[in-house]
């Protein structure tokens, strides 16, 4: 392989991850906006990470269910103690 070769293909190899790179940074904020609406929203961001977490893990659907159903009661229950 030549160097020049080399060169070319380091180099399209680099702006391809350049690229993705730009794409994950973008979606990165688009995720951390939705987190910020959620806690904006009152509900718990922890175990809104965990429910996401486990899906991404392949966690049974009816687990994360329970796990989503336990963070709308914990909203429920906190506005019902706010005076």
């Amino acid at each position: 392989m030549s160097s020049i070769h080399a060169t070319e293909e380091l180099t399209e190899k680099l702006q391809s991850i350049i690229s993705l790179e730009e794409e994950k940074a973008g979606l990165d904020e688009q995720i951390a906006e939705a987190y910020r609406d959620l806690k904006g929203q009152k509900y718990d961001i922890k175990k809104a990470k965990l429910a996401v977490s486990r899906s991404r893990k392949g966690h049974p659907e009816n687990s994360i269910r329970i796990l989503i159903n336990e963070i709308v009661n914990d909203r429920a229950m906190s506005r019902k103690l706010v005076p």
